[in-house]
């Protein structure tokens, strides 16, 4: 009959348990790959799209906060900030905001319907400069 502790000694001993998804390799290859062989790699094409997309995205968020103060009710402010930004859900978001979860639906949806109406009257390209 096997123990507990003849179990703990055997993990103990297996050393490869918890390594089993890699493969050791020593330091010194790892430093000769090229980078473009690295285990994360990205193209300065690579970077330079994914920091134009971030810009972009800083925008229409700025955009979005900017329309919201000068759109929504405070409450309905709230309601977006606490479910949207703040990643709520829809029954602590209305705790938040002081207001039932019924209501806060209803606010969200009457702040999304305002924030939509305006971005249509936005030109296609209102975003890409800056």
């Amino acid at each position: 009959m096997k123990h507990a502790g003849d179990y703990e000694d055997a993990l103990e001993k297996d050393e490869s348990r918890g390594n089993r998804l890699g493969v050791p390799v020593a330091p010194e290859r790892l430093r000769d790959l090229p980078a473009s062989r690295a285990m994360w790699y990205e193209s300065d094409e690579d970077l330079r799209e994914r920091l134009a997309a971030g810009k972009v995205r800083e925008r229409r968020l700025r955009w979005v906060r900017a329309a919201l103060a000068l759109l929504c009710t405070p409450r309905e402010q709230a309601c977006v900030r606490f479910y949207y930004f703040g990643g709520l859900d829809m029954r602590s978001a209305a705790a938040r905001a002081g207001t039932s979860p019924a209501t806060a639906c209803r606010d969200l949806r009457s702040a999304v319907a305002k924030l939509r109406e305006a971005a249509r009257a936005l030109p296609k390209d209102h975003f890409d400069g800056e």
